[in-house]
């Protein structure tokens, strides 16, 4: 993974240890237990159970309640639904621990050993036993998340970028385009596994360097079946400005990210998808799409959509309420010195492209760049993502079939509410259906689901986007799960025609994935194995803006 130039080890400089007293209480919880040779069994897990008939990967959380007693919850990253699941009937004694796990109405009961080196035992399934390793990390607290937080050079064309994404960090190789998980087993050494979403078995391990103040300054990373380490020192190449702005009353955080040199500089907002997200963006990729423009010239500013992260307010994927704080962003960079008002442009990310050309009709704005936003109805879209998700992961046509009709019966229901009776009695005879959970349909079962008030009749982007007249670059991957290419591609194109624009690129990127990940396909189980960011990407992103913005290219 990190093959390529190797730059010079940094100097270590004044390094020093911190004092026992000065640690954090989350490190000496951790070192006391190491300390009487065993690791405590609070915490988190990652770890893997395997067979010649099983091979599963979890992420465990333990922890003790008001009363003392241990109680938690697993992951399993390759299950496209993801969902947290509870792990019951915790026992601890001595170095003995058991506990018991609910599978699909099934107990999987686990039996181990606790030790400095981790967790081993045996898995009880319904097929038989599996032998289990789990590694203890512990919790990444927000200070540790800032200190490491930035870029790192290796050489003059390698950088390494940390970020964070909610109680995780993230890195990225801009030379190599791999991507991954840290998990941390103390302060400053973290590990990482053979995939973005897979953390076990260890492939690496990071180690950032303090100096006396404290601050992170260095850090080497370790492959497991290399001896040598990369090594790469803190670099700056620009300045980040902690913001707030207002929108309805509530106060959205962000930062705002400026380039170094003489502005004032074209500026560009980056929008998340849905769901409640921070700045970073989901797995680090706003994050890391932001420290690439800002090295080339470009201001950007990320926020924390409101009940993410340190934004206030209740989360929500309104389409009106996301473009009314979109538009509160746009108006707090034109009163900064740093960015020129009169350049300022949007790029979005699935839901966060859909949005945009109703920014575009409140806002004027340089361009928009839409990566993987659907131009059709909100609930065409959904529908079309059931049918590509299923296919992508291997799902039979038939059940395929099922889950398509009944995708169009629950919204349906939400446009017309007429048609209950016939959505009830589907819902009760698929609800065993393998693909009726999320990510895949995910159905409400009562009328009073506050998600039909939300899916109504779905949204129309491309009625915002026959008003739009600006350049827009559209980009999909070649593997897009959430929609169909040619359907956007039709809406959108006449949408264009509509509003006598032909200013407007469209790019599909070979081999990626929805959110731009090299992948074999776009099915939600396909998400856990990505490990690349696509490599043209970002420069074609890049490129696109410059031009759009008329700017000379700065830094590499």
């Amino acid at each position: 993974m990190m093959d390529g130039q190797r730059g010079k080890k940094p100097e270590r400089g004044e390094m020093t240890d911190l004092a026992i007293w000065t640690l954090p209480v989350w490190v000496l919880t951790f070192l006391v237990g190491t300390a009487l040779g065993q690791a405590p069994p609070e915490g988190r897990w990652i770890g893997a159970c395997s067979a010649p008939h099983i091979y599963r990967h979890f992420v465990i959380y333990i922890d003790k309640d008001d009363k003392g007693d241990l109680n938690g919850f697993y992951l399993e990253p390759l299950k496209p639904e993801n969902m947290m699941s509870k792990v019951s009937s915790i026992t601890s004694r001595g170095q003995r621990i058991g506990f018991r796990m609910q599978d699909s109405d099934r107990n999987l009961s686990f039996d181990g050993t606790l030790s400095a080196n981790g967790l081993a035992g045996w898995m009880q399934t319904m097929k038989g036993k599996a032998k289990c390793h789990f590694l203890h990390v512990l919790k990444t607290p927000p200070d540790l998340l800032r200190k490491a937080t930035g870029t790192y050079r290796v050489s003059e064309n390698r950088i390494i970028v940390v970020n964070p994404e909610m109680r995780w960090l993230y890195f990225y190789d801009t030379l190599t385009h791999e991507t991954r998980r840290l998990s941390p087993l103390s302060e400053t050494k973290f590990v990482f596994g053979p995939n973005r979403g897979i953390h076990y078995p260890v492939e690496g391990e990071v180690t950032f360097e303090k100096n006396n103040a404290g601050n992170f300054v260095a850090l080497s990373i370790k492959l497991k079946d290399k001896q040598e380490a990369l090594h790469a020192t803190r670099a700056k190449f620009y300045e980040d400005h902690e913001i707030t702005f207002e929108n309805q009353n509530v106060k959205l955080a962000g930062t705002l990210r400026v380039p170094l040199g003489k502005g004032p500089f074209p500026a560009v907002v980056l929008l998340q998808g849905s769901s409640p997200q921070t700045r970073w963006g989901v797995d680090g990729f706003e994050g890391f799409l932001a420290d690439h423009l800002a090295r080339h010239g470009i201001a950007v500013l990320l926020f924390d959509k409101r009940g993410a992260g340190e934004s206030g307010g209740t989360a929500t994927d309104d389409y009106a309420t996301r473009t009314a704080d979109t538009l509160a962003g746009i108006r707090l960079l034109r009163t900064r010195p740093e960015v020129d008002g009169q350049r300022i442009g949007l790029w979005g990310l699935s839901q966060g492209g859909q949005i945009e050309p109703w920014v575009a009709e409140q806002a004027k704005v340089a361009f928009l760049v839409n990566t993987g936003g659907s131009t059709v109805n909100s609930n065409d879209q959904e529908v079309q993502r059931t049918e590509l998700q299923l296919r992508f992961d291997g799902f039979s046509e038939a059940e395929t079939k099922d889950a398509v009709a009944f995708q169009r019966l629950k919204f349906q229901y939400a446009c017309h509410r007429d048609n209950w009776e016939k959505y009830e009695e589907a819902y009760d005879r698929f609800k065993t259906a393998r693909w009726f959970p999320d990510p895949y349909v995910g159905p409400p079962s009562a009328k009073t689901d506050t998600a039909w008030d939300f899916w109504k009749c779905g949204e129309e982007p491309a009625k915002a986007w026959e008003h739009y007249q600006g350049p827009v670059l559209l980009t999909f991957g070649e593997y897009e799960g959430y929609s169909s290419i040619p359907e956007d591609l039709r809406t959108f194109r006449d949408a264009m025609k509509k509003a006598g624009n032909t200013g407007y690129d469209i790019r599909i990127i070979k081999g990626a994935e929805h959110s731009m990940g090299v992948a074999r396909n776009g099915g939600e189980r396909e998400l856990a194995l990505v490990k690349r960011l696509d490599p043209e990407y970002f420069q074609i992103i890049r490129e696109w803006m410059l031009k759009h913005f008329q700017a000379p290219q700065f830094g590499y």
